[in-house]
C-alpha cells in the first residue's frame, strides 16, 4: 500500500521551473520498503533515496538544474533552488 501511496504522490507532483525554485514536488521520504530516507533526501524510484541538493533533483524529482543556474542550493525555509 505504501509503494502504491509514494508512486501516486510522485504521480500528482508538481514539476516546478527549476531556473526559480517555483513550484511545490511532493516530498516522498520513504522508500518502497518502508524504510526512512535520510534527511535532506528522497525518494524517486528505484531502490535508493536521492538528494535533494544534487543538481539532477533540486528539491524535487526531476528537477534539473541547467546551465545558466547549475547548482543547487537551500534556502533557510528549508526548499531548494537552483543558483548561477
Amino acid at each position: 500500500m505504501r509503494t502504491l501511496l509514494a508512486l501516486l504522490a510522485l504521480s500528482l507532483a508538481a514539476c516546478g521551473d527549476s531556473t526559480t525554485g517555483g513550484g511545490d514536488a511532493a516530498v516522498v521520504t520513504e522508500l518502497p520498503d518502508g524504510a526512512a530516507c535520510p534527511s535532506g533526501t528522497q525518494f524517486c524510484g528505484g531502490t535508493i533515496c536521492v538528494p535533494l541538493a544534487n543538481p539532477f533533483n533540486c528539491g524535487g524529482c526531476r528537477i534539473l538544474c541547467n546551465s545558466s543556474a547549475p547548482s543547487c542550493a537551500a534556502r533557510s525555509d528549508g526548499t531548494y533552488y537552483c543558483r548561477p
